[in-house]
């Protein structure tokens, strides 16, 4: 069964269910970013700020393998509604906008019911001052400074647009049966260590993407826009479409060659 991804912007903002005997987490990796898992859940910690924030989704959604993506964090009060009996309370976000002048979409969140819902309001700096939260309060009753930047990196490929994703292939069991079109898979064929004077500190990789829907058609179009918007902007690739009869849709393969990232440290070649 695929797991549920957790991301939240500090230790300090969830470390103590992480650290919880109850939870059963397990801190599995250290770098680009701390990873914490149990059987259900994989926690990313995506460090503060919409820059951050997006970044570690992007990262999280080519590395880690998971079918919803939750925001967990503290937000300060922007509405003058709350009082200081509010102080720790728990909402549920049924919408995110951004205060910042360049991210005027507003995402329409899928709450998980339980609890009183609030709108959110992100931020790029702190909302320290009076003028400062009056002026959040227009967009949002709680604000922070990572929220918005994650749901506009999930935005593509969320379940509101029925496109999951997985690496390799889905399995088809059970438990997780293969889910119905469209969906994606991404496939790493290969990688080389690169480097100079020795050294091998760079890791290239060639990564494929295949979409997969019913037909030919402008649902295909559009999914395969926004992904390469969203996912590809800046990064060279060949794109081929092509029917598979056997299965009765389209494929609509990326091809990524060479893609550089950095590796932890340096070692010898």
């Amino acid at each position: 069964m695929k797991k549920t991804a957790i991301f939240a912007a500090s230790l300090w903002e969830i470390g103590g269910v992480l650290k919880s005997a109850e939870f059963s987490y397990e801190k599995v990796r250290e770098t680009p970013y701390q990873v914490w898992e149990n059987d259900t859940k994989t926690v990313v910690i995506t460090r503060i700020g919409l820059a951050n924030a997006a970044t570690a989704f992007s990262w999280a959604a080519s590395e880690l393998d998971f079918e919803s993506a939750i925001n967990i964090g503290a937000a300060g009060a922007a509405s003058q509604k709350f009082v200081a009996q509010d102080l720790g309370k728990i909402f549920d976000v049924k919408s995110v906008s951004c205060i910042e002048p360049y991210c005027g979409e507003v995402f329409e969140m899928q709450t998980m019911g339980g609890c009183e819902t609030a709108t959110l309001a992100t931020s790029s700096r702190p909302v320290a001052s009076a003028k400062d939260r009056e002026q959040a309060s227009g967009m949002g009753e709680i604000v922070d400074m990572e929220g918005w930047a994650l749901a506009c990196a999930a935005k593509a490929f969320s379940k509101k647009y029925g496109v999951p994703i997985t690496k390799n292939q889905f399995e088809g069991t059970l438990d997780d049966p293969v889910p119905e079109l469209p969906y994606m898979v991404w496939l790493s064929s290969h990688e080389t260590g690169r480097g100079a004077d020795g050294f091998n500190n760079l890791k290239a990789q060639d990564v494929d993407f295949e979409l997969y829907t019913q037909q030919d058609n402008q649902e295909r179009e559009d999914l395969a826009k926004a992904f390469e918007a969203e996912v590809l902007p800046d990064v060279e690739y060949d794109v081929l479409v092509a029917p598979i009869p056997d299965e009765e849709c389209f494929q609509t393969a990326y091809e990524v060659r060479g893609l550089l990232t950095k590796t932890k440290g340096v070692n010898r070649a």
